[in-house]
C-alpha cells in the first residue's frame, strides 16, 4: 500500500516562522492509503501534521485561523503537482506550495510559500475516517 496526503479539505491551524523556516501546522490532513492514492479504492485516515519549509522568506499570512484548504498544488524543482503529497515526504531542493484557503472569517485567499527544502512530519495517532471507493 502507498500513502499520500490530500491537500483539499485539510485544515491549517497556523503558519509561523522560526530560524528561516516556514512551519505549517495542520490540525487535520487526510491521508489516502491504496495502491495509487487518490485514484484506487482504499482507506482514508486523518492525522495532525507539520510541514517545514527551509530557507523560506516571510509572506503575508491570514489573520484568522483555522484555514480549510479548498485546493492546493506544489512544485519540486520546477515540476508541478496537484493536491496529493506522497508519504513519506522530504525534499532537498527548490520547493513551492500554493494553497487556496477559506480562512477563519470565511474569506477566500491564496497562500504561497517557497523555500529550499521541505519535510512533512505526521504527529500523533491516525484516525480512520472512511473507505475510499476509488476515483472513477
Amino acid at each position: 500500500m502507498n500513502s499520500a496526503i490530500e491537500l483539499h479539505d485539510s485544515t491549517i491551524v497556523v503558519i509561523f516562522y522560526s530560524h528561516d523556516a516556514a512551519i505549517v501546522v495542520f490540525s487535520n490532513v487526510y491521508i489516502h492509503e491504496s495502491d495509487r492514492p487518490g485514484s484506487d479504492a482504499g482507506s482514508v485516515w486523518a492525522q495532525r501534521a507539520e510541514l517545514v519549509i527551509g530557507n523560506s522568506a516571510e509572506v503575508g499570512l491570514p489573520e484568522a485561523w483555522p484555514c480549510e484548504i479548498a485546493h492546493g498544488e506544489y512544485e519540486l524543482d520546477g515540476i508541478k503537482y496537484s493536491n496529493m503529497i506522497p508519504l513519506p515526504f522530504s525534499h532537498a531542493g527548490e520547493f513551492r506550495i500554493k494553497l487556496d484557503v477559506i480562512d477563519g472569517q470565511d474569506e477566500f485567499r491564496t497562500i504561497e510559500l517557497s523555500g529550499q527544502s521541505a519535510e512533512l512530519t505526521l504527529l500523533g495517532e491516525p484516525r480512520r475516517v472512511r473507505n475510499f471507493p476509488g476515483a472513477g
